[in-house]
Formats: structure tokens, C-alpha cells, sequence
């Protein structure tokens, strides 16, 4: 018997379930979901102090290594979860990153703790997460913010629709 397929709300509503408890234990944040990287960025770069887990569907792609291969309705469904510290009030701004800031965690220490946790859930079909990298949120609009950006992908059954 084949797996159930799964919808990209489904997942959403996954991974945002999974991601609240560490965000609130560990940044005092809330989980948004945002539509894209504009979207992200006007997030992240408002309310300055406020640290921020955003989760974003960044597409997907046939899984086909033949022609025809589309029709078997598997995709890599590719996500992104963006996390930003906020602003400190500390006068030396990397002192965050390795030091943590009121008594929390290091900065890199959540990031490093953030990537286990997306690398661990099961999200679609496959029980594999694809994981893709981190890298500095905000170089797609030739700017840095104090957020890193987690990218991966989700091997999924698509549902297949009734035609009418």
C-alpha cells in the first residue's frame, strides 16, 4: 500500500505545529508563515528587537528522471524557514552569536539547534527531509540582516484531483 498524499497546506500547518513550542521556549516568538521573500524581508526588517521564525513554501519540482515521468505525481517540495534574531542591545553585535544575549542561547547555537529539528520531521511522503543548506537571509536584495535562511525539500505524493 502506497503512502497517502499530502496537500502543501497540510505540511504548512505541520511544520508550523512542530516549530512553536522551540520558538516560543527558545526565542519568545511566534511562528508566521509568509508568501515570499519580499514578504519575508518586510517582516524581518520591521519591529526591530523582536526575534522572528517565519516558514515559507518556496515551490516544487516533478520528480522525473524519464519522459513521462510527471505522471506519477511525485515532487520535491521545497521550503525555507528563516530565523532572525532581532536587534540586542549589546554595543558588540557578533557578541550574540557565540555569547547568547539575556541569559538565552547563542545565536548560531538556535540556528545549529533549528537545523536538527527541520532535518528530523517527516513531512511528506518520503521520510527524508532534503536538506539543502543555511545561508544569510536578506543577500536577495543585496542586504544582510541578523537571520539565516534553512532551505530544504520534501519528497511528496501530490494529490491526484478529480477531474470533473
Amino acid at each position: 500500500m502506497s503512502e497517502p498524499a499530502i496537500t502543501i497546506v497540510e505540511q504548512v500547518q505541520f511544520l508550523s505545529d512542530q516549530l512553536i513550542a522551540w520558538a516560543v521556549d527558545h526565542l519568545n516568538a511566534k511562528v508566521a508563515v509568509v508568501p515570499n521573500l519580499e514578504a519575508a524581508w518586510a517582516t524581518v526588517s520591521n519591529r526591530e528587537g523582536a526575534p522572528k521564525l517565519l516558514i515559507m513554501v518556496d515551490g516544487e519540482e516533478a520528480r522525473s528522471n524519464f519522459a513521462g515521468g510527471e505522471v506519477t505525481g511525485m515532487v520535491d517540495r521545497q521550503f525555507s524557514v528563516i530565523l532572525s534574531r532581532g536587534r540586542g542591545l549589546k554595543v558588540d553585535r557578533g557578541a550574540g552569536l557565540t555569547e547568547g544575549v539575556g541569559g538565552g542561547d547563542p545565536f548560531l547555537q538556535l540556528l545549529d539547534d533549528l537545523v536538527e529539528i527541520v532535518r528530523s520531521l517527516i513531512l511528506g511522503t518520503e521520510k527524508t527531509i532534503y536538506y539543502r543548506g543555511f545561508d544569510h537571509f536578506g543577500k536577495e536584495f543585496g542586504m544582510l540582516s541578523d537571520s539565516y535562511r534553512i532551505r530544504f525539500a520534501v519528497g511528496t505524493l501530490r494529490p491526484m484531483y478529480q477531474q470533473f
